[in-house]
């Protein structure tokens, strides 16, 4: 019996060795070398690694071409200058000119000292403080415009080529100056019957129709101003109605006698002034010469 226990276990021997397929070790090994095959994929993706170091290298090349950039970067400073125009030289940005003797320009500063002159010969040759100081500007304006300031600079007598050109100013002035005179004298002769047409004018303006308003009427006549004294007056009226035409007619008549009276002392006045006008036409010559001092001023201010 004991035998026959044996043979089992005989069995079990056999059976161990059916067992021996169950080994994987050679299947361990068919496992290494695929991990031996991976090994080289590590190598193969060093090698991108390599690859990427030869862009840093480049990157290096690049640092080394350094130089190159502050080159260039110095190279726009050295091409701009010569792009840039050069500097004027000083005769160029001082270049000016003098307004021509005929020019609107010439004669509204000549216009400017001749009316102070013009005072100052109605007051025995003096001037108040603010006339003074009107007259400062007025030189000074002219002084600018004409080139006063070049002209003290060249030739061997400057202060007197600037009084001999401020003759020829004020003379240029004292011309305006009787023009205007003579035109408002004029005017005022005719003033009263330009009034009076104004007056049937405005009436046969009252009897039109409804429709055909509104209108605008305008007159002129002699008032006092405040700071001005004596001016002719423009009086400009829009009319809406027939009753407006007719009350501004109305009006007008009725003070017709006092813008005479008013006319009356404003053509003596005018008068006046054309003496006036001759005598500093004749005594210019010691208007120029008594504002030197003034000149020098002037000339230094510009200066």
């Amino acid at each position: 019996m004991k035998k026959a226990k044996a043979a089992p276990k005989k069995s079990t021997a056999s059976s161990k060795k059916k067992a021996a397929p169950k080994k994987k070790a050679p299947s361990k090994k068919a496992k290494a070398a695929p991990k031996k095959a991976k090994a080289p994929s590590k190598k193969a993706k060093a090698a991108p690694k390599k690859a990427k170091a030869a862009p840093k290298k480049a990157t290096t090349a690049s640092k080394k071409k350094a130089p190159s950039k502050k080159t260039a970067r110095k190279a726009p400073t050295r091409s701009s200058a010569p792009s840039r125009p050069p500097a004027p030289e000083p005769a160029e940005v001082a270049a000016r000119e003098r307004p021509s003797s005929r020019s609107d320009e010439y004669r509204r500063l000549g216009r400017q000292v001749a009316a102070i002159a013009l005072v100052r010969t109605g007051q025995g040759g003096r001037l108040n403080v603010r006339q003074r100081e009107e007259l400062r500007r007025a030189l000074a304006e002219a002084g600018e415009a004409l080139l006063w300031d070049e002209m003290a600079i060249k030739g061997k007598k400057p202060l007197e080529a600037i009084a001999d050109d401020l003759g020829k100013l004020a003379k240029s002035g004292i011309r305006v100056i009787e023009r205007e005179v003579e035109t408002e004298l004029k005017a005022k002769k005719t003033e009263i019957k330009r009034l009076e047409k104004a007056v049937a004018e405005a009436r046969k303006l009252a009897e039109s129709k409804e429709e055909d308003f509104p209108m605008v009427f305008s007159y002129a006549h002699t008032a006092r101003a405040a700071a001005q004294g004596l001016v002719t007056k423009v009086e400009t009226v829009e009319f809406t109605t027939s009753d407006e035409a007719s009350s501004c007619a109305d009006s007008i008549e009725k003070s017709l006698s006092r813008w005479e009276s008013l006319r009356d002392q404003m053509v003596d006045e005018l008068q006046k002034k054309q003496s006036q006008i001759g005598v500093l036409r004749n005594g210019l010559a010691d208007f120029v010469k008594a504002q030197r001092t003034m000149i020098r001023e002037v000339i230094a201010v510009l200066h």
